[in-house]
């Protein structure tokens, strides 16, 4: 502990904008990064939901981010599904997890929009006791009646789409989920109503955008007040794009409880616009927090014993410090859960949207999150310095890319894999001849960080080490140390340096 500590003091004292995504693959197994004085380091895939083998119906797709919890049995529970069955995988451990194709929650599917049961994700859960689990539910309105959207069409293949948040209780360990009648299940509708009319005079379609509150991440428990908090993500009706959400709440059972952040802090009751009238909903919208810093990241949460500070680990198309936008997995750190460092980056993906398809060659992944599963809660919300990255990919990879799935776009076949990841705060040592060619930079007294970058990325550093941005050097033989200026707020122009 004290050795941790001592190097989380000397990493607060010393935060520097360093060399982001030099990548030295040093193996086809085994991805080592440097970003921001962090080394990460992630081992080879391991398929944890193989859909080939073990899907219960065409759409058994893991189309959320994949939540893990221990039930009162000592059963490991994994879901990541979606409509209509919401299936989830039992086992004693990730290696083993076998398929219930009973149906954790039927979706009700039910067409009303002011009942707000539509199709339904179970997208987050939490338990005290192993016994009774709580989950945060994404609801997924596609309007089939309006002629602008696809009459009779109530699946995500409707464009028309209309969000909120709801809730559901097991009292079984997560074998099966009930929902309150409606409206009590509700903790986070969205003040507009449906309007399939687009509100934006610009907009290109004649449909509206998606918008409500939707994407639920796991809860976690805050490690001081006791409340437990979600992120979530808001798109809004005006096209005015995504952004990140929190709310908390002191009591799970009871949905209305819920409070969002209001900018100042969590006082903010989300109403439901078909219980009362909102003579302006604008000003009932959730507070954003953290924009210019995590963009839309929101996908899971927990407290990292390694950093000591909350993590968010989140999918995002993000600029990067020389201003390269890169589509990935990143991770923030935060002592409060409202500000966030600028994320490091984890992991690149391929997505059918520029500026995402420009490498083909890279996986179609997404829902991201890092969860230990030696740790000793139930909700796994406590990481460290180890743990597993674990996400959805497509399973082009294993030879069998399955039939065309119309609501996606593309193949059915979608995995659930994890890979091996740690973490490393790179302390100082003696530089000798295997570090030549390593960017050095250094972090104060005691700790420095280190990047084997090509030839143009050093010459760009350097650049920016020119204009005064950081002061850096390489290290022809490993003797030479370079300096760095101090401070978080040391940045280049537009924040991203």
């Amino acid at each position: 502990m004290t050795r941790i500590m001592s190097r989380r003091r000397l990493w607060l004292m010393s935060a520097i904008m360093i060399a982001q995504g030099c990548v030295d693959t040093t193996s086809s197994a085994e991805t080592v990064l440097v970003d921001k004085g962090v080394k990460i380091t992630l081992g080879s895939k391991e398929i944890v939901y193989d859909w080939e083998l073990s899907h219960c119906r065409l759409e058994d797709l893991p189309d959320v981010v994949p939540q893990f919890f221990r039930n009162h049995l000592g059963e490991l529970i994994l879901v990541a599904a979606g409509p209509p069955k919401n299936f989830i995988s039992v086992g004693s451990s990730p290696a083993n997890l076998i398929r219930d194709c009973t149906g954790a929650m039927d979706s009700e599917e039910n067409t009303d929009v002011t009942v707000m049961k539509p199709n339904q994700w179970i997208s987050s859960t939490y338990t005290t006791d192993g016994a009774t689990v709580h989950a945060l539910i994404h609801d997924e309105y596609h309007d089939p009646f309006a002629a602008a959207c696809s009459p009779g069409v109530f699946s995500p293949a409707n464009p028309c789409w209309y969000n909120a948040i709801s809730s559901a209780r097991s009292t079984d360990g997560g074998h099966t989920f009930v929902q309150p009648a409606s409206p009590s299940h509700l903790v986070a509708p969205f003040p507009f109503k449906w309007d399939p009319k687009p509100l934006a005079p610009d907009w290109p379609l004649t449909y509206p955008p998606a918008y409500g509150y939707m994407e639920p991440s796991n809860i976690i428990r805050h490690q001081s007040d006791g409340f437990y908090y979600a992120m979530f993500r808001r798109n809004d009706i005006d096209y005015g794009g995504s952004k990140t959400c929190i709310m908390r709440t002191a009591d799970l059972s009871d949905a209305a409880s819920w409070r969002a952040w209001d900018g100042a802090g969590f006082e903010l009751k989300m109403v439901n616009p078909y219980e009362e009238e909102l003579p302006d909903p604008a000003s009932q919208l959730c507070a954003p927090i953290a924009k210019a810093t995590i963009g839309e990241m929101h996908s899971n949460l927990s407290y990292n014993t390694y950093f000591n500070e909350y993590m968010l680990v989140g999918a995002d198309v993000l600029p990067d410090q020389d201003g390269e936008v890169r589509c990935g997995f990143w991770f923030s750190l935060s002592p409060d859960l409202i500000t966030w460092e600028e994320p490091r980056f984890l992991l690149e993906f391929f997505a059918p949207f520029a500026p995402c398809d420009a490498n083909s060659d890279v996986p179609g992944i997404g829902y991201p999150r890092i969860v230990d599963f030696n740790a000793p809660d139930p909700n796994f919300e406590i990481t460290g310095q180890e743990g597993w990255l674990v996400y959805a990919a497509d399973g082009y990879g294993d030879g069998n890319q399955g039939p065309y799935n119309p609501d996606f776009g593309g193949a059915f076949d979608t995995d659930v894999v994890r890979r091996p990841i740690r973490f490393e705060l790179v302390a100082v040592g003696a530089l000798s001849a295997p570090w030549a060619g390593f960017l050095v930079l250094s972090l104060g007294p005691g700790l420095i960080a280190f990047s084997r970058c090509s030839a143009a990325r050093s010459a760009t550093l350097a650049t920016r080490a020119e204009r005064g941005w950081l002061s850096s050097q390489a290290v022809p033989g490993g003797d030479a140390e370079a300096s760095a200026r101090h401070g978080r707020g040391d940045r280049a122009p537009g924040g991203w340096g």
